[in-house]
């Protein structure tokens, strides 16, 4: 974050003193000839979903090509030491032509243009050697326009609305490589794409009734070879849960793997896997209206797609709702989160464990 007011050498002291003893904040410090040549600091948001990185170059070593290299062996550092997945965000004035520089030759995209204030972005995804070939992505469906609950998407749960929600319980992932949220391309959906924006997520904007669509050209744009398909009104699923059922995905080898048929989870924790051969041969033949606004129905249709299902055991615990669709689901899942404040990562398997208490 950008502060311009003064602060006194005495409360910075204080102020870098408490970041020090803080766990979600990193600073690395980059030396040449046992000389110090500056900083670069990763601050972790509460969400633990992005991370502002700001960097200072010591005076006597500015123009000399060095802020680059400090940013970039600080970037691998920190990967390093933190193991999870993490966007890490830059935010720099539009008049700090040289910060813009570095940043752009450090591979930042920028992603946000404000009066006064740039943002640029470095997703970590991508950052495992392991994940780049599978191209295994998320893509979750989502929209103001709900009947039985407008607006569900941006209701808030201790703070965060329920898309933020959803999206750091998911990008601890180890399986995945991106997470696209795709929402309807209309006024409808503006404060939706507006938030979607803050949080620095990659979105698609689509059709709103041919979902079907949707899903297809937000994969194809992002050249996603194994889609998950996610809705965004079920935020108490996890990125624990998510990587057992693609790892059963990935050696099943079928064309379309759920845990819905049968259920094997409550309402709620729903995941749908599948090849993006499949997505494509659906989006190309299916004709009838049913079939375009529910994205897999032509797959659950027809024997030329193999299909298998992912077995939890002993974790359909509950024939609740735990899936957001009316006030009372709302109240329910929002009891949840209230029940493991301030843990946001809590797993499946603790919720069927304390189920009595919530």
């Amino acid at each position: 974050m950008i502060n311009s007011k003064f602060i006194s050498f005495n409360k910075h002291c204080i102020w870098f003193a408490d970041k020090l003893r803080n766990p979600n904040f990193f600073l690395y410090k980059g030396t040449i000839k046992n000389k110090d040549i500056g900083i670069v600091i990763f601050k972790i948001d509460k969400l633990f979903y992005n991370a502002d990185v700001s960097i200072s170059l010591h005076p006597d070593f500015k123009k000399k090509k060095l802020s680059s290299l400090l940013l970039k062996k600080s970037i691998k550092k920190f990967y390093s030491e933190y193991i999870y997945n993490i966007n890490l965000i830059a935010r720099i004035k539009k008049k700090n032509t040289p910060s813009i520089k570095i940043f752009l030759k450090t591979e930042f995209n920028l992603i946000k243009k404000k009066k006064k204030i740039l943002n640029f972005n470095f997703f970590s995804f991508l950052k495992n050697e392991r994940k780049k070939n599978n191209n295994i992505g998320v893509i979750i469906q989502a929209r103001q326009s709900s009947k039985r609950l407008p607006n569900k998407v941006l209701k808030k749960i201790n703070g965060f609305t329920l898309v933020e929600l959803l999206l750091a319980r998911l990008v601890r992932s180890k399986k995945i490589n991106k997470i696209v949220v795709a929402i309807p391309k209309n006024k409808k959906n503006k404060k939706l794409f507006e938030h979607l924006k803050s949080l620095c997520v990659d979105t698609y904007r689509g059709s709103e009734n041919n979902v079907l669509k949707r899903y297809y050209e937000a994969a194809k744009e992002n050249q996603i070879k194994t889609v998950i398909r996610i809705t965004c009104d079920c935020p108490l699923l996890h990125s624990h849960q998510l990587d057992k059922i693609v790892q059963f995905f990935l050696r099943s080898n079928t064309d379309y793997v759920s845990n819905i048929k049968p259920a094997t989870a409550p309402q709620g924790f729903s995941v749908e896997i599948f090849k993006f051969s499949a997505l494509e041969n659906s989006f190309i033949n299916a004709k009838k209206k049913y079939q375009k606004e529910h994205v897999n129905y032509y797959i659950h249709e027809n024997q030329k797609f193999s299909r298998s299902n992912f077995v939890s055991k002993n974790l359909n615990f509950s024939s609740k709702n735990f899936s957001v669709d009316t006030k009372k689901d709302f109240k329910l899942v929002s009891s949840v989160f209230k029940f493991f404040r301030p843990n946001i990562h809590f797993r499946i398997e603790d919720i069927a464990v304390n189920i009595k208490k919530i």
